[in-house]
């Protein structure tokens, strides 16, 4: 048995049609929205309000605190939507939002840092370190928010769960990404709406940027989930 591209795209793009999809993908448009008041607040305190139709009044502390309140929100909803999609049921359970997020969590913050780093590293090294480490340790996510590990550990386990299928899963990532890259050019328009409109007209249109930015993360979690599920499949 070998790793299944088709199977991993088209299972992740049908695991997305429940109510639970729908539960994830508008709460990550409201905390994008978040933090877009949180970044127009700042622009705002720092003498540009003409350039932040979102901002809630121009104070330094209040932005700040829009910012660490959507970042906090976005990991959670993050370690939820992981949970969900590798967890093969089409319903959202309490467990996945409610229990064990604290260590997780902060593991999932630092290894997002270290990960970034590897990768950003290994494309300055003629690109294809960065390809490599990117999709051998790509599920390092999954093994923090399912399998309770911190981030090394995880980093280990997903080297070790994508060995011998490292280049169908870089398939995989180009099939998704060429998608993911379309449809974010095409919803740019909306975003520069938002820059030059009134406050009306700028919230309805970050909603709008917004909403098609969760629907693309929780596409790509959705078919990396059903293909870290296929490899812990192959590794038994």
């Amino acid at each position: 048995m070998s790793f299944d591209i088709g199977a991993a795209f088209v299972g992740g793009l049908k695991n997305l049609w429940n109510k639970a999809t729908l539960t994830i993908v508008l709460a990550l448009t409201f905390v994008y929205l978040l933090q877009d008041f949180g970044i127009d607040t700042l622009t705002a305190w720092d003498g540009q309000a003409a350039n932040a139709p979102l901002a809630i009044g121009s104070s330094a502390a209040t932005g700040s605190l829009l910012l660490l309140a959507s970042t906090v929100l976005t990991v959670l909803l993050a370690l939820t939507a992981l949970r969900f999609y590798s967890s093969g049921s089409s319903e959202l359970e309490e467990s996945m939002y409610k229990e064990n997020l604290l260590m997780p969590a902060i593991n999932f913050v630092v290894g997002g840092v270290v990960f970034s780093i590897l990768v950003g590293f290994g494309f300055l090294l003629l690109i294809v370190p960065g390809l490599f480490l990117l999709t051998a340790l790509y599920f390092y996510s999954f093994r923090i928010a399912v399998e309770d590990e911190n981030f090394i550990q995880a980093f280990k386990s997903s080297y070790s769960l994508t060995e011998g299928n490292r280049l169908e899963l870089f398939g995989l990532g180009v099939l998704v990404t060429i998608p993911a890259l379309i449809v974010s050019v095409i919803s740019i328009p909306l975003f520069l709406i938002a820059q030059l409109a009134g406050t009306g007209v700028a919230l309805v249109s970050m909603l709008l940027y917004n909403l098609v930015l969760a629907v693309i993360f929780v596409s790509i979690l959705s078919i990396a989930g059903q293909a870290y599920n296929q490899l812990l499949e192959l590794q038994e």
